[in-house]
């Protein structure tokens, strides 16, 4: 998740950044990693040496070659997914319904979820491999004998079952938890609650800490750990402030790490969870609907990767089956819709076998076998065959190739055909030594300019290593040892030795679906930069747009934010931009998308056929790609529309325009969305509300704007509502900064090259002469920092709400040109300070007691839970939306009262009261 940030002239902020470990709206957060091939060998210079090949005379060269061709498809097809005999699974599986300790809730499915996820495990047909290495953990087992193999869920239990799965499983063995109950927060983290778990002295006791699961995931040798999650966290009652609940806004960092910098951020993890974590999930008549779902997919009705069940259920098919089905079914069943939180990073493996498939699939293996004992095919082709047949591969080229075995074994296809096929593939796997070279030049490029620019020491070695690594991981490949023994021998100073390795890397890995293009420059470079801080990256041509919307929020379009509708599987419109083509059309709120037609390409060229596109099953990405243009151009959309007298379908003629997205928002839209906001939270007192989303291009513009217009009626106090605003430029921070100071230092800027830079305000054009307070909140980050910082330090307003992020970096954008089509390097130059030359930034291992980020005043600190940062959050988005006048039905939205608003305007209220005394007694 990209974090928040503050960026310099030569371009833009980060993407959306939000303030909760995982927002759940039905994405995938997926960090990939990656793999490669053995390196070019060195032969002999002889030539004329003759080799015998299946009776047939061949030279070095073609020996040389068979054999990289066999090194290419033996990576390709282990990069893809293998399901050998040796690896095992290890499975803890946790479900407690009933807690001795009244203050606990039950759980009354969780034991009979955890029965059912048993069942498959213990079974040899879902599970071969797992069978002998279950353990199940129930709340009640049925008197001092376990029942079913299930021992007591106490604390002690699964202490031991968790430690017995993570250090039992090697590299390539699997470990899969399950847990079905409540938690709870334990100081700054989370825990599990066990069957023995009680509530004294202020704390739950007898319990998993997130900690002790944090500790033997780390020390696990296991790449292949799977958590799946129902547990909510709030699962008790207790009288409010009896527990703190501070710990609740770190949920699932124990499979994820601390930070981004920490020990587990790039260890291969799945983490599957019924939803956020704060709340209950929603259960059937037998089992909750998480476990319904998960058995059903676990038992084959995810097998369906490649358009035909190969036997088996990979974690990619289970990410599918539950990103589709759980809020689908539960709009169903429950009327609201409940989002999976779904995180996969560096893992593609299988998960159980589909027993339904396994006799169609073993059959053409045994035909495919006949064939081998014949002897007609070589030990390479043989092997090849048995994992394509055995196994649905992750990439096309590998499912062409899959297809051309079955019809071989099926005797539609001859041993010629299949070898004159098998070539082809291979020899396009093959990566040109020119364009490995290629690829070595622009990572040492980036690598330079890094190195040169970074606002700490760097060395050019290291940095090339982490892109190697990085890009293996990130294709799911392992290392190989040849590479893995180079990288310690890497020295900066040896450019042509750095060459040489990376273009080895590249070359050896293939030419793989997964890396076609640019994909590996653009990989390796986001995993070596990344590697530096959490908000050094590589932009690339694809990314730059939407990377550019999000930081100038600026953009070519029509002006609607769009989001997938489950029940049509088309796209909904979440709502229409102000004053964009869209809404100047008359496209609403609700409307469904159902076709867009395109009559010019991306360039604005006139096509020969009109391009129809319809949305169902398209992603919301594919969407966006269609809808975007050349400025001018036009795009018809064909939208179903609920009104009052039924479903209508309308046909809108867009011309695409520069849209500008808001900014600077007030407490309500007024009646006339194209007329702005209502800013005065208190008209009667003249107390103005304004809300900055991001620290855009034309940021400070529209605020000095819309000051310029509230000044003519009058502003005896300003709430300043930084609350979720990730940051974006310094100048607009500045410049903001400073209108609200007379003058004096505003921020220090110190890069590692060159010389401190003190921005300083002035008296010009300051607004002085009103209170003023500012809201922060754990969203609040870096030019957010900036400014309430400024605005604290200098006693001109006070600050209210949360402690800040604490980010005090400042990234620079820096455009490039690789060869590839535009992209932008994202690189950490300097760190910013305070007036008062006191630290912003929060280092990995900052505690609470430590200087960093921005503090409220003590008298109006006012923290809200997990679950109500949640409701303020989806309540300010739901502000920003244009709502329909005439809606066919009214959805219930929950009253929310924002606690932290409502602290600012009582002071504000009791300000103003005391200047007038203050007058009167005068």
């Amino acid at each position: 998740m990209p974090g928040p940030g503050c960026w310099g002239q030569t371009a833009s902020p980060s993407s959306q950044f939000q303030p909760l470990v995982l927002i759940p709206r039905g994405r995938f957060c997926i960090l990939a990693a990656l793999s490669r091939l053995p390196g070019r060998s060195s032969v002999s210079r002889t030539l004329g040496v003759k080799f015998r090949s299946r009776g047939k005379d061949i030279s070095m060269k073609q020996v040389i070659l068979r054999l990289c061709f066999a090194a290419l498809s033996a990576l390709f097809l282990a990069s893809s997914l293998t399901l050998a005999a040796d690896p095992q699974t290890y499975v803890v599986i946790v479900g407690v319904g009933d807690y001795g300790d009244k203050a606990i809730k039950p759980r009354a499915r969780a034991e009979a979820d955890a029965r059912a996820v048993h069942d498959i495990f213990s079974s040899k047909a879902h599970a071969p491999h797992a069978a002998d290495h279950v353990k199940l953990l129930l709340g009640s087992v049925g008197g001092d004998k376990p029942a079913n193999g299930a021992e007591a869920a106490t604390r002690e239990n699964i202490a031991k079952a968790l430690h017995w799965a993570f250090s039992s499983a090697k590299e390539e063995d699997s470990v899969l938890l399950f847990w079905f109950g409540q938690g709870g927060p334990f100081g700054d983290r989370t825990c599990y609650f066990t069957a023995d778990t009680k509530f004294a002295e202020g704390k739950f006791q007898n319990v998993i800490t997130a900690a002790e699961i944090e500790q033997e995931f780390e020390k696990s040798k296991s790449l292949r750990v799977a958590a799946f999650l129902d547990v909510n966290f709030r699962g008790y009652e207790l009288p409010k402030g009896q527990v703190n609940e501070a710990g609740l806004q770190q949920r699932f960092e124990e499979f994820l790490g601390k930070d981004e910098e920490g020990e587990n951020a790039n260890r291969p993890i799945v983490v599957v969870s019924a939803n956020e974590g704060l709340n209950p999930s929603h259960e059937g008549d037998k089992h909750g609907l998480f476990a319904a779902i998960l058995v059903e997919a676990l038992k084959g009705q995810a097998d369906t990767e490649g358009g035909e069940a190969d036997s088996h259920v990979t974690v990619d098919e289970l990410f599918t089956f539950f990103e589709k089905e759980l809020p689908k079914r539960s709009r169903v069943t429950h009327g609201k819709i409940q989002y999976p939180v779904l995180v996969r990073r560096n893992s593609h493996y299988a998960l159980t076998r589909n027993p339904d498939a396994a006799p169609a699939v073993q059959a053409r293996l045994d035909k495919f076998e006949e064939i081998v004992k014949s002897g007609k095919l070589s030990p390479e082709v043989a092997r090849e065959g048995r994992e394509l047949l055995g196994l649905m591969p992750r990439f096309e080229t590998q499912r062409d190739l899959r297809k051309k075995y079955q019809d071989f074994a099926e005797g539609k296809l001859s041993l010629d055909d299949l070898l004159r096929e098998r070539q082809a593939y291979l020899s396009a796997l093959k990566v040109p030594r020119q364009a490995a070279e290629q690829f070595a030049d622009n990572i040492l490029r980036v690598a330079q300019i890094a190195r040169d620019g970074y606002v700490k020491p760097v060395e050019l070695n290291k940095m090339v290593a982490e892109a190697v690594k990085g890009l293996y991981r990130a294709t799911n490949t392992k290392l190989p040892k040849e590479l893995a023994d180079r990288i310690e021998a890497l020295k900066s100073d040896d450019e042509k030795g750095l060459k040489k390795f990376l273009a080895d890397a590249r070359e050896n890995l293939g030419n793989r679906d997964d890396l076609k293009g640019s994909k590996a420059t653009d990989l390796a470079l986001q995993r070596m930069l990344h590697s530096l801080d959490p908000y050094s990256t590589y932009i690339d041509a694809e990314a730059l747009h939407a990377f550019e919307i999000g930081t100038k929020q600026e953009f070519i379009g029509v002006g609607i934010q769009i989001q997938k509708d489950l029940p049509t599987d088309m796209i909904r419109v979440s709502t229409p931009l102000r004053g964009s083509p869209a809404h100047k059309a008359g496209i609403m709120t609700g409307d469904i998308i159902t076709k867009i037609i395109n009559k010019y390409d991306k360039k604005g060229k006139l096509l020969a056929e009109p391009e129809v596109i319809d949305t169902k099953g398209l992603s919301t990405s594919d969407v966006v790609k269609k809808i975007l243009g050349k400025e001018g151009t036009p795009v018809t959309m064909i939208v179903r529309r609920e009104m009052t007298d039924g479903v209508k379908e309308l046909t809108f003629e867009l011309k695409r325009g520069r849209i500008q997205v808001e900014t600077v928002l007030g407490t309500s839209r007024k009646e006339d969305p194209n007329a702005g906001w209502n800013y005065y939270i208190d008209p009667d007192s003249k107390i103005v509300y304004i809300r900055l989303t991001q620290f855009a291009l034309n940021t400070e513009r529209d605020l000095k704007a819309v000051i310029r217009e509230l000044e003519k009626d009058g502003i005896n106090g300003l709430i300043l509502d930084l609350r979720f605003n990730p940051g974006g430029y310094l100048d607009s921070a500045v410049g903001i900064s400073d209108l609200f100071i007379d003058d004096g230092a505003i921020v220090s800027i110190r890069p590692r090259v060159g010389r401190s830079r003190d921005f300083k305000g002035t008296h010009a054009g300051s607004k002085v002469d009103f209170p003023l307070v500012v809201l922060v909140n754990g969203g609040s980050a870096s030019a957010s920092e900036i400014v309430s910082a400024c605005i604290q330090d200098h006693e001109r307003g006070i600050v209210m709400g949360e402690r800040s992020f604490g980010k005090g970096s400042v990234q620079n954008i820096m455009e490039l040109d690789l060869g590839n089509g535009p992209s932008e390097m994202k690189l950490t130059t300097a760190s910013f300070w305070r007036p008062s030359g006191k630290n912003l930034h929060k280092f990995p291992n900052s505690k609470p007691e430590d200087e960093w980020g921005v503090v409220p005043h003590p008298n109006y600190t006012l923290k809200l839970s997990p679950a109500e940062t949640t409701e303020l959050y989806d309540h300010l988005k739901r502000q920003e939306v244009i709502a329909r006048r005439d809606p066919p039905k009214m959805e219930t939205v929950p009253t929310f009262v924002d606690r932290q608003l409502e602290m600012a305007v009582d002071y504000l209220k009791k300000q103003m009261a005391t200047k007038t005394a203050a007058k009167k007694a005068g």
